[in-house]
Order: structure tokens, then C-alpha cells, then sequence
């Protein structure tokens, strides 16, 4: 069963309302609570990965576990699911188990401390902050076999347990856990240390609600909470669309106002062209735009790079699935060979039809952020020609316009420019670099389409 808060004082907290200035002083006074948990643990921790390194992570969280400030995400409503007891006042948490916290800790050494932090007998919060500790046991030293098929190779791993029972230490389970490291006396400082960052963040907290009052403070961290939500949208619909109704202050909303501007809808278009293009990152030959076209390099860009990136981490895929077996998948046995199967299914089907999909998601946003005509074809894209090559432009619907200085053919506002050239017949390269713009106009429709190629003529270096 869910481990059970015990409170002495129940009375519930009242949502009030809040003048920007507390706001702001609440806001800023965890960021600084946060800062000082990490300067407490580098200042008196003994091994050098955390002392020099820093690799550890703090948190504060609301009332409810709700991370407000820190780096590692929050893992406290999965840690009141499993633990199977009473949490009181005084009460301080351990545990080193992926398995039991969400994730928020990725292996064994990294060992997490985890407070409640109560005022006047009611949680007002919680802070926690785990470490990477030197050594934890298991068959090599440090503690991280490279070549680990289970867990238990990595040492000792400790589930969710009171290390301190209403503010008293719990010195035999404490002893017990030391004794299966290598380092006790480097991993026993570590632990103080972390114990210490949480504690000052609890005494922190608690100067906050005494200073602005225990309903300000909780009404504060939901409004910082509740801000956090707004700006990044809640994932379910598009959060740049100009059509919603975005806090002035979110990056969302200054974007809906540029996409509302034609011009910017423009440079948006001219980009994901340069992208789509020979040459760019989401370039995908024309005849391997099929799902179940096989993987060949050099004929999809974006397979390219997965095809590289995979190749990468295959080995550490294969040791990963060895070292942590079947534990999440309870609906059946799963294997490296089944990574294979998705490797294979991304670079044959998903990848090959990828950029036509971002193409019409483009064409279909409102309002549009791609032309409804297709750019200009180049018959040669960058490279050494020979003085006298003639560049051949064609284009599936309207007249295309095109400059030889690098200058976009249209001006702002629509007009072509001054320099800008109907193309009719193809165009002589004749000497020295040239960075030519095309762009294609359906008059009946006004939509352009852009493509930019560039060539450098052999006889002029």
C-alpha cells in the first residue's frame, strides 16, 4: 500500500492571491536555496567526483512532490507508491535502486537522499539531492563493470529505507550499507554531506513560509508550477499557433506574432527548402522516398546520421539489454534483436518518408509555412564546373526568377528585385564563384517557392 503522511496538523492550505514582487522573491530565494545545497556538498564531501566533479544533483519540490527548482526530475509521487510506511517528522530517506525512483538515479553509486520537510506538523515541501559515490561494492572497483549482464554486479543496491526514524540515525542499517563498500569513510562524509544539503534546504523553505506565510509560500510554488505550464503548453495541441490564447511572456506567444508576418513565414519556407535540398540535412533522394526502400548510404540524410549515431551505441545497446534484462516489459521477453528489428524499421520506412511528411505539415499549418508550389530544380548543385557550363533551372509550376549574385530574387513585400533575372534558357557559369537563387511564382495563386545552389567554374581559380 502508498506510504502514509503523518501530520499532526491537517488543517488545509488556502490558495491567495499574489503580487508579482513576492512571487518573484519566492521564485528567486530557491534558486538560491538550490545554489547553496550544492556549495554545502562541495565544500564538505571527501571524493573528488563530487568535491571536483559535481556529479550530483539537487531538488526542492512542492508539498504534492512536485519538483519547483533542481536538475534530475521528480520521482517523490513513484517513492510514496512503493515505500510501505509512515513518514513523520525527522524522517530522512535512502536509496541507490533505478528501479524504485522513476529513474532519477541511472545506476547503483548514485545514492539519493529524500526529506520531508514539515512546519507546524503540516509538509510544506520536500528537498533531496543524490551523489555518485566512489565505490559500492560489487566485483570491480568503482563500482560500474562496463561487461555487467545484472544489476547486482554493481554493488550493493539499498531500496527505499528510514536512514533517520524521526530525526534519530538508524546506525546498524547505516554500518550495513558501508560495510559492502570499499570506500566507508569516503562514502560515510558523501552522505553526510547529502543529508546536509537537503537539511539547509529544508531550513530555507521553512524562512520562507515564516517570512510570508505557510498559505503565500503554497500558493507561490503552484503559481511558479502553474507559469511553467503555460509557457511550454500542455502537448496536445500546436503551442506556436497564433490562434492561442499564450502568456505574453512565453516564448510561444513572440513566436505566434513573427508566424502571423509574411516575411517571417518566408524565411521559415527559405530554411526548410535549404534543408530539404541536395546537400542538406533532410535531404532524401527522390526515388527513396518509399517506406520498405532499402537502406543505401548517401541517398537519405536523416538515415545517414541515425545509420552512424546507431552504429555508434549498438555495443552499449546489447550490454545495456544484458544488464537490465526484462524488468520493464511485462508483456513479454524482449532482446537486443529486437532493437535490430527497429533499427531496421526506422532507416527502411520511417526515415524514407519523414521529410515529405514534414513537408505537407508545414503546407497544411495555419497559417502555412511553406509555399504550395515546389521550388525550383537545379540541374547541378555546388561543386567544380567548367568555364561555359550551362545550369539548366526548371521548375513544375509558374516562371522562375533567378539572380547569379547570391541576392534573394524577391524583395520584401513580394516584387522582384533589380537584379533578378527570368530565366528562359539554361545559364552560362563563366568564370569564378557563383551563388545563384532561384525562385519559382504561380501567378494565379501568389505562391513562391526558393532554391539557392552554388558553383565555382575550374578555369577561374
Amino acid at each position: 500500500m502508498p506510504a502514509k503522511i503523518i501530520q499532526t496538523n491537517n488543517t488545509p492550505f488556502r490558495k491567495v492571491d499574489l503580487d508579482p514582487i513576492t512571487l518573484d522573491i519566492v521564485e528567486n530565494a530557491l534558486r538560491n536555496a538550490r545554489d547553496e545545497m550544492d556549495a554545502v556538498l562541495f565544500r564538505t564531501a571527501m571524493s573528488p567526483g563530487i568535491r571536483e566533479q559535481h556529479d550530483e544533483f539537487p531538488l526542492v519540490a512542492n508539498r504534492d512532490g512536485k519538483m519547483v527548482v533542481g536538475q534530475f526530475g521528480a520521482f517523490i509521487n513513484t517513492f510514496m507508491q512503493i515505500y510501505e510506511g509512515e513518514i513523520e517528522e525527522g524522517d530522512i530517506f535512502l536509496t541507490n535502486d533505478p528501479y524504485s525512483c522513476d529513474g532519477a538515479v541511472s545506476h547503483t553509486p548514485n545514492w539519493l537522499v529524500l526529506m520531508p520537510i514539515f512546519k507546524e506538523g503540516r509538509v510544506i515541501g520536500w528537498s533531496a539531492m543524490f551523489g555518485h559515490m566512489t565505490d559500492t561494492g560489487g566485483r570491480v572497483p568503482g563500482s560500474m563493470p562496463t561487461d555487467a549482464q545484472q544489476i547486482f554486479e554493481e554493488g550493493i543496491i539499498i531500496p527505499p529505507l528510514k536512514l533517520y526514524t524521526k530525526g534519530v540515525l538508524q546506525q546498524d542499517i547505516l554500518n550495513l550499507i558501508l560495510h559492502n563498500c570499499r570506500m566507508p569513510q569516503w562514502n560515510g562524509s558523501d552522505l553526510n554531506s547529502l543529508i546536509a544539503g537537503c537539511r539547509l534546504a529544508a531550513a530555507r523553505v521553512t524562512e520562507l513560509s515564516t517570512r510570508f506565510g505557510d498559505d503565500v509560500y503554497y500558493s507561490a510554488l503552484n503559481e511558479l508550477l502553474e507559469r511553467t505550464k503555460r509557457a511550454v503548453g500542455d502537448g496536445w495541441y500546436d503551442r506556436t499557433s497564433v490562434g492561442q490564447n499564450f502568456n505574453p511572456g512565453s516564448a510561444a506567444f513572440f513566436y505566434g506574432r513573427l508566424r502571423d508576418h509574411p516575411e517571417f513565414r518566408m524565411l521559415v519556407a527559405d530554411r526548410a527548402q535549404s534543408m530539404m535540398a541536395p546537400g542538406g540535412g533532410l535531404h532524401v533522394e527522390e526515388g527513396a522516398r518509399v517506406s520498405g526502400t532499402p537502406y543505401v548510404q548517401g541517398r537519405n540524410a536523416p538515415a545517414d546520421l541515425y545509420h552512424q549515431r546507431s552504429s555508434q551505441i549498438r555495443t552499449a545497446v546489447k550490454l545495456e539489454y544484458a544488464r537490465w534484462g526484462n524488468y520493464f516489459h511485462t508483456s513479454g521477453s524482449v532482446s537486443s534483436a529486437d532493437w535490430e528489428v527497429e533499427r531496421a524499421r526506422l532507416l527502411e520506412d520511417y526515415f524514407p518518408v519523414r521529410t515529405d511528411v514534414l513537408l505537407q505539415q508545414l503546407r497544411a499549418a495555419t497559417p502555412s509555412l511553406y509555399p504550395t508550389i515546389d521550388a525550383p530544380a537545379l540541374s547541378r548543385y555546388g561543386g567544380h564546373v567548367s568555364a561555359g557550363f550551362e545550369l539548366e533551372i526548371s521548375a513544375s509550376a509558374g516562371g522562375i526568377y533567378y539572380t547569379l549574385d547570391g541576392s534573394d530574387p524577391r524583395q520584401e513585400g513580394g516584387a522582384m528585385s533589380s537584379s533578378a533575372l527570368l530565366y528562359s534558357d539554361p545559364v552560362a557559369i563563366d568564370g569564378g564563384w557563383v551563388v545563384l537563387k532561384a525562385q519559382a511564382l504561380s501567378a494565379g495563386s501568389g505562391a513562391r517557392s526558393q532554391r539557392r545552389g552554388s558553383a565555382r567554374c575550374e578555369s577561374a581559380r
